[in-house]
């Protein structure tokens, strides 16, 4: 994956500068799912919609928004794998991660003072949390090198 430099596939500075990369591009990605996240469930409490029950119909959205990007862009070693295998891996693993960007949403939303108990410093929380439960589900698991 990386440029040719002389060095082992297995570590030195090209390695860890495709890893930084890749790393970067998953956070660009999301990026744009937190966007879509927040968006989707801001304007659903905006009707009246509890929070809870806002974000609850948020998270999935996001999470095939990011996939697709990950996949194309992020991981693209892997774009040429199963789309249906890569999707139910991807939907597996990140479900745990949204399990707790979910969880830590809720105590923030019931247990920090204000301004932080609103809903959208709510989601900054959760999911800067669920960042790296996420990165290692998709780097390790769904789109690891090798295996396409």
């Amino acid at each position: 994956m990386g440029r040719k430099t002389g060095m082992s596939e297995r570590g030195g500075p090209t390695r860890t500068l495709d890893e930084a990369r890749t790393f970067y591009r998953f956070c660009a990605v999301g990026a744009v799912g937190f966007l879509t996240d927040v968006l989707l469930a801001l304007a659903l409490v905006a009707t009246g919609m509890s929070p809870l029950l806002a974000r609850g119909l948020a998270i999935p959205p996001a999470l095939f928004v990011t996939f697709n990007l990950n996949r194309r862009w992020s991981f693209k070693h892997a774009a040429g794998g199963s789309y249906f295998r890569q999707l139910a891996a991807y939907l597996v693993t990140q479900s745990f991660g949204a399990s707790c960007n979910f969880l830590i949403f809720m105590l923030a939303l019931s247990m920090l003072p204000q301004p932080f108990n609103e809903p959208a410093p709510s989601i900054v929380l959760a999911s800067g949390a669920a960042l790296v439960v996420n990165y290692l589900g998709s780097r390790f698991l769904v789109f690891r090198q090798g295996r396409a």
